[in-house]
């Protein structure tokens, strides 16, 4: 534990630079706060996420949906609806509806 604790200390880069430059600006003294303007500058850090099962699908879920309802569309109602109605393929009919008492004109 010592060994790893000297390592973290030893490889952490924790600095502040600080450039104070003087601008003193005076308010009316029946101003009841003061305003304080900051930069900071904080180096990027890589952090890590991995997220849980129930996280991933959460998130999930809604992709394949979404994915679903589009090829749905665009497979069922647009591409099936041109085969059948434009006769691509030769279809024949088949009702189980007794049709003998229809006349035929």
């Amino acid at each position: 534990m010592e060994i790893f604790m000297q390592n973290y200390n030893n490889n952490r880069n924790e600095t502040i630079a600080y450039d104070y430059v003087s601008h003193v600006e005076y308010g009316p003294k029946t101003q009841p706060f003061l305003d304080v303007e900051m930069t900071l500058d904080i180096p990027n850090q890589e952090i890590l996420y991995i997220p849980g099962f129930w996280q991933l699908l959460k998130v999930s879920w809604v992709k394949y949906f979404s994915s679903f309802i589009f090829f749905y569309i665009l497979l069922h109602r647009f591409f099936m609806n041109f085969i059948i109605t434009n006769g691509a393929f030769e279809s024949v009919s088949i009702s189980e509806m007794d049709t003998s008492h229809c006349s035929e004109h």
